[in-house]
């Protein structure tokens, strides 16, 4: 299994990148995970959207899908339909906008699949409607958190992940209860309850200092790293 981060920025890029935005390629698929500003591309420095299997949306915030409208351009002018899944919470306009010839709207379930890579996913804490995905093919095992404050549940989900991509948007001295994401330490502490075998910190605010997040999440599990734009994950 292979994660491409596109973009890991939010709620707006830095100079030159793109919001939150991942290609999986695992069991002969390829899965967008997310498409936010300025994902279309980088994802077609890699592949053309025509080679994607599907599209996967933790939620419907711009900084995650504003860019599948971009890639729909692709599919009205070359053909071809991207089957789109979508939390089945999420009715509002933002799936309206979605609601176009070239993309093929679905309900995410709990569990589905996608050839023979399984897709679990599960309600996460966010002021729109948004889902925790874990993706489990060829013995491994993926979960990425969507946006979430801390959700009960949600280290239950992510149990045993060779890999935890994690929402750590603020630094532990700013969050609050009422935020609408976890901090550094927050995602570090998922990562020792899951017992998941390497954390990825993503969601990082242009205004933070990456190196601070870091040092927060370090203190807690020794196996960290804030990802970027262009790493590759090989799991």
């Amino acid at each position: 299994m292979k994660i491409h981060v596109l973009g890991c920025y939010g709620p707006y890029p830095a100079p030159g990148e793109a919001t939150s935005g991942y290609l999986i390629e695992a069991a002969g698929k390829k899965i967008l995970l997310d498409c936010g500003a300025g994902v279309a591309g980088k994802l077609m420095k890699i592949i053309s959207p025509a080679e994607l299997d599907c599209a996967v949306f933790s939620h419907l915030h711009y900084d995650h899908m504003s860019d599948i409208s971009v890639i729909s351009y692709h599919f009205q002018l070359h053909g071809g339909v991207l089957p789109v899944y979508l939390p089945p919470e999420e009715q509002s306009f933002r799936r309206e906008i979605l609601n176009v010839p070239m993309l093929a709207l679905n309900d995410e379930q709990d569990h589905f699949d996608i050839g023979e890579v399984h897709i679990d996913t599960m309600p996460v804490r966010h002021p729109v409607p948004c889902r925790a995905i874990r993706i489990t093919a060829e013995g491994k095992c993926f979960a990425f958190t969507g946006d979430t404050n801390v959700c009960d549940g949600l280290a239950d989900f992510c149990r045993g992940a060779d890999a935890l991509l994690a929402d750590s948007a603020f630094k532990s001295s700013v969050w609050s209860d009422a935020k609408p994401h976890m901090s550094a330490r927050h995602c570090a502490e998922l990562a020792k309850e899951a017992g998941a075998e390497r954390l990825y910190l993503t969601h990082i605010n242009p205004d933070n200092d990456p190196q601070e997040l870091l040092d927060e999440a370090s203190e807690l599990v020794p196996d960290v790293q804030i990802v970027y734009p262009g790493l590759c994950i090989e799991l």
